[in-house]
């Protein structure tokens, strides 16, 4: 299993990584600008974003409706999960309307992700 995680803060890009180690290939990126180039040439089954990317041209939002824009989210059966400090209501439909199979909010352990992701399948 391939996933990428985009999280702009180092130490949580670390320690999710750490974490799933053992069970699938992370790839880790601190910005959507890199997630999108990488995406272009390489396959994931799960693409993890943080939606508040401290990147100024691009946050985890811009980077779903650049994915859903160019078709790359349906021609792929890749799963996007958006995950967020901020555990509001608005926040969960934001995110479905935007094109994520789900939503969590920080703290999140990476197996929880693993769980919903086989359940998605």
């Amino acid at each position: 299993m391939r996933i990428l995680y985009i999280e702009d803060n180092e130490l949580n890009r670390v320690v999710f990584a750490a974490l799933l180690a053992k069970v699938a290939d992370v790839v880790c990126v601190s910005s959507g600008s890199e997630a999108l180039e990488l995406l272009v040439n390489a396959q994931f089954d799960i693409v993890v974003i943080d939606l508040n990317l401290n990147d100024p041209e691009i946050d985890g939002f811009e980077v779903m409706r650049t994915l859903t824009q160019n078709g790359f989210k349906k021609q792929n059966s890749t799963r996007f999960y958006a995950l967020t400090a901020y555990a509001h209501e608005n926040w969960e439909k934001k995110c479905m309307d935007a094109g994520f199979d789900h939503y969590f909010t920080k703290p999140v352990d990476p197996s929880e992700i693993l769980e919903k992701d086989n359940e998605l399948k």
